[in-house]
């Protein structure tokens, strides 16, 4: 599996992981697919036949997220390069999930790429536990 959204390199499925893979629930499938976010899926796919995205896990059930203009905090910790975006590479609006605290509830997570411009959380807020497909780990990087 290949991801725009995090360093680029191969990556290996594996029991337990904080990358993870998932599909998105609707509107945000929906939303992803028009945009082409997601790519016509090879290795881990949705039912619509698409891949599923890649990210990894930065907070659980019970800890609070605070998303604000400026970036997203986790237990009052700002997360790097998380600031949400106004518009996405293209030029189109982006919403951020919500302005303000969110504390998790039990069975989701909240999910970030490693790319500042990456389609995560910040916009469709935390995933259900149960819509995750695999666990990842890095793999070695093709050269």
């Amino acid at each position: 599996m290949t991801t725009p959204s995090l360093p680029i390199r191969f990556y290996e499925r594996v029991p337990s992981s904080d990358l993870v893979s998932f599909c998105l629930s609707e509107p945000w499938a929906s939303l992803a697919t028009e945009r082409h976010y997601r790519t016509s899926g090879y290795d881990d796919t949705c039912a619509d036949g698409l891949e599923a995205l890649l990210k990894r896990i930065v907070t659980r059930a019970g800890d609070t997220v605070v998303e604000t203009r400026d970036g997203v905090y986790i237990n009052h910790c700002l997360i790097r390069n998380s600031k949400p975006l106004a518009l996405d590479g293209k030029k189109r609006p982006l919403e951020p999930f919500v302005v303000g605290a969110y504390e998790l509830k039990t069975g989701e997570v909240w999910v970030m790429g490693e790319h500042s411009k990456s389609f995560d959380s910040r916009y469709y807020g935390p995933i259900q536990v149960s819509r995750i497909r695999s666990y990842w780990k890095k793999g070695f990087v093709w050269q």
